[in-house]
């Protein structure tokens, strides 16, 4: 008995929710990028991938890691306009979205609003938590994070959705990884974490 009750608060004490992050952005936004340079904060044992070796994600692309106290997986879905229509099939179970844009790049804020827009509209992502990373601040003419947050209309901090904005670069893998660590918390409270939950 006594050995149970022991047993019970133990596995209590010890376990560590799950995560699962939905990483979105158009293509050539830098999202394959964003989730290496998150895996070689968390284990820079592990070492780093070289960003010119870095290949376009053509459908999935998964990495699973441990951070802010909790084992996360990380969905890279492919952001070129014929592969959106699967991200779709990550909604449901994702218990935040990382958005990707490139800073450097305005001329296709409007594509990346658009593609945001369309995502947060659905009934699966009503309640989901928002990170903006807007990402290669270290491109020559990058936009701030404020500039690219306004071009989306993204306000951190207001009423409804919880979101947090960020300006990231390949180069700054501990800048990456306290964007995600936010993600990460706040995947961890609220209705739609008790929601995710309940479905196992």
């Amino acid at each position: 008995m006594a050995y149970s009750l022991i047993s019970g608060f133990y596995d209590w004490w010890t376990h560590r929710e799950p995560v699962r992050l939905l990483l979105i952005g158009i293509d050539d936004a830098g999202k394959t990028s964003v989730l290496e340079a998150l895996k070689a904060a968390c284990d820079p044992s592990a070492g780093s991938v070289a960003p010119a070796a870095i290949q376009p994600t053509v459908g999935l692309n998964i990495g699973s890691l441990d951070l802010a106290g909790s084992p996360v997986t990380v969905w890279d879905l492919g952001g070129a306009p014929g592969l959106r229509r699967i991200w779709t099939e990550y909604y449901g179970e994702a218990h935040a979205v990382v958005m990707v844009v490139d800073a450097s790049t305005p001329s296709r804020f409007q594509e990346s609003k658009h593609a945001l827009d369309s995502a947060l509209g659905t009934q699966e992502l009503f309640d989901a938590p928002l990170l903006l990373l807007v990402h290669k601040q270290d491109a020559n003419g990058a936009c701030s994070p404020e500039e690219v947050a306004a071009a989306l209309g993204v306000h951190a901090g207001g009423e409804g959705r919880l979101c947090h904005v960020a300006g990231t670069a390949t180069n700054d893998p501990m800048g990456v990884k306290n964007a995600f660590s936010w993600a990460v918390k706040v995947s961890l409270t609220g209705p739609r974490a008790t929601l995710l939950a309940s479905r196992g």
